[in-house]
């Protein structure tokens, strides 16, 4: 119990000591680091990096600043555009127009039946709702003197902005038609399974 009494005794001295002589702040810190004598140490590029601090080379520059660089920049630019026209080729190619709507239009086959997706998005805000009329049958080849079987359903384009449908035809088709049809427009598909 004694020497708790006596280090809160210290306690409190220590405290009237701090509070009697506060510590000086007004000094102000000195700092032993001297960017200079630092700089004489470095290797030579960043000692030239430090020296064009004021006029360092754009962004372009360094890009194109050797051979190795400029041709690599060539080639990236090239790279985009090759894939930028690709892309446009390929995503336009199955990309139709109805009412104001474009549709996706996929299918496939799956145990003797084929599958059509079709992806509707809306382009503009009053773009064609309601009943579409959708046929499939296989695509008539010349030579074939026979009747093509067709299958047709009902879909419902609703106001939102995307939609999928999914139409299973009992037919096993390699290359469909597809025909859809509003009370005023049509839009003839064709496409080969996968």
């Amino acid at each position: 119990m004694a020497k708790l009494r006596d280090s809160e005794e210290i306690g409190k001295n220590i405290l009237a000591d701090v509070i009697k002589n506060p510590p000086i702040q007004d000094r102000e810190t000195v700092f032993r680091y001297s960017h200079e004598r630092r700089l004489e140490k470095a290797p030579r590029t960043v000692r030239n990096f430090n020296q064009t601090k004021g006029n360092r080379p754009a962004v372009f520059a360094r890009l194109t600043g050797n051979r190795t660089n400029a041709t690599l920049l060539i080639m990236i630019f090239v790279f985009c555009v090759f894939l930028s026209i690709i892309n446009r080729m390929v995503s336009d190619k199955n990309v139709y127009k109805l009412e104001g709507n474009s549709l996706a239009v996929s299918a496939m086959r799956y145990e003797g039946n084929t599958f059509v997706v079709i992806k509707k998005q809306a382009e503009t805000a009053d773009a064609y709702t309601g009943a579409v009329d959708v046929a499939v049958s296989p695509e008539k080849r010349s030579s074939s003197s026979e009747e093509s079987p067709i299958f047709t359903s009902r879909i419902y384009f609703m106001p939102e902005a995307n939609e999928e449908f999914r139409i299973s035809a009992p037919l096993e088709i390699e290359y469909a038609l597809i025909l859809m049809q509003t009370e005023t427009e049509r839009v003839v598909i064709k496409t080969k399974t996968e």
